[in-house]
């Protein structure tokens, strides 16, 4: 029985070892791989701050604003070209029973929006500030047809 014993622990320290060499090789090969990933990320990582520094330079305001000038010729907004919110043009007004409607052969879309009533005087009051603020001559008001 002793000899038994002796082989089983001989054969069950040999596959232990072969177990224990196959594991170690194993790792081996893992902190190989991690080693090249840790280097990939090193690598990428430089590239990412080369490519940040070459972003800066060329969104530099003032760099932009000299390739500006020079290919497209655009300048700063002057206070000359702006104005108010008051100073801006609106519609005039038309009333519903002012305008002409033609009926149309049986329509397939829906019925469009009445528009406000010609009785909206603040609209109408704006309507001159904002064409001498638009630089437009004074026209006359006009009736808008759809």
């Amino acid at each position: 029985m002793s000899k038994r014993t002796t082989f089983l622990a001989l054969a069950l320290a040999a596959i232990m070892s072969l177990g224990l060499f196959m594991i170690s090789y194993q790792v081996q090969d893992l902190e190989d791989q991690l080693d090249s990933l840790n280097r990939d990320i090193a690598r990428d990582s430089r590239a990412v701050h080369v490519l940040q520094a070459e972003w800066a330079h060329l969104n530099d305001p003032q760099r932009l604003r000299m390739l500006s000038e020079r290919y497209l010729g655009l300048e700063p907004i002057a206070t000359r070209q702006l104005g108010k919110v008051e100073d801006i043009p609106w519609r005039p007004l038309v009333a519903a029973s002012e305008r002409k409607i033609e009926p149309a052969p049986q329509e397939a879309a829906p019925a469009a929006a009445q528009p406000a009533s010609s009785g909206d005087k603040p609209l109408e009051d704006a309507l001159p500030a904002i064409r001498r603020a638009l630089g437009l001559a004074p026209a006359a008001v006009t009736e808008v047809r759809r």
